[in-house]
């Protein structure tokens, strides 16, 4: 699996890179292009991305949902990834409950599903819109962890200054995409987000860490539904023994299916 962000990566202690960071996303807002050899690749191809999608780097905010129940039908329908999340939160809850970082889950689309961490951190995030219900795909928001994770199907780590808005530059980011192990589609993101210069260099390990936990958990209650499909079409099978019987998972694959079916 490629990382984004790995290899001539800065710290947010590195403060000669961010200054180069900053003058050469302030060339990019006057210019309107992205060139400076001075910033990462991969953020300046996001950077190069996002004006071509025609995002206003210093007015735009990620966009919200529109219409009562939205966020709540999302929810529903991403049922499991946010359980699968919420055991991982469990086990790093301790290690991140002790810092300014929070982890963060989105649907395939880069909207926030769940924000987990302390309170007054949770608070300050939701006035930069990192709450569950705002899209931070870079369509939406720019150059950031999780939309440039989507944009790329790999780990992807954003620090501060290398944000493209600059209403998410108070913030560092690291995230990873959750695949489904089967068929290898994109169904989330886990993302560990750090207010300030509280980003730690192992964050981008342990969403990558977390994003392989929440597959495996994934994995394992498919693997069980598709024991349970199995055995009932073993109990009710005989019913139909002159038909042709095809049992499917709720994405549409073959559990199993009867001889007529085969033929």
């Amino acid at each position: 699996m490629d990382i984004y962000g790995i290899g001539r990566t800065p710290r947010e202690a590195d403060r000669l890179y961010r200054r180069q960071v900053e003058r050469a996303w302030q060339t990019m807002v006057e210019r309107g292009t992205a060139s400076d050899p001075q910033v990462r690749d991969v953020i300046r191809d996001s950077w190069s991305r996002c004006l071509q999608l025609g995002i206003e780097p210093v007015g735009q905010r990620p966009r919200g949902q529109d219409g009562h129940g939205v966020l709540d039908a999302l929810r529903d329908a991403n049922a499991d990834l946010l359980q699968a999340t919420q055991n991982t939160w469990r086990v790093l809850g301790d290690i991140l409950g002790q810092s300014q970082s929070c982890l963060l889950v989105s649907d395939a689309n880069g909207t926030l599903l769940d924000v987990c961490g302390r309170s007054i951190l949770l608070d300050r995030g939701a006035r930069d819109c990192i709450a569950p219900g705002y899209t931070w795909s870079e369509l939406s928001a720019g150059t950031n962890a999780v939309g440039t994770a989507l944009a790329l199907n790999a780990p992807a780590e954003v620090y501060s200054a290398e944000h493209f808005l600059s209403v998410a530059k108070i913030w560092s980011c690291s995230a990873a995409p959750v695949h489904d192990t089967l068929d290898g589609s994109i169904l989330g993101v886990v993302d560990i987000t750090s207010f300030g210069e509280n980003h730690q260099s192992h964050c981008l390990a342990l969403a990558v860490t977390a994003a392989h936990q929440i597959e495996q958990t994934l994995q394992s209650r498919e693997l069980a539904r598709a024991v349970q499909l199995l055995h009932w079409y073993q109990t009710h099978g005989q019913r139909w023994t002159q038909r042709a019987v095809i049992v499917l998972d709720r994405k549409g694959r073959v559990v199993t299916a009867s001889d007529q079916a085969r033929a």
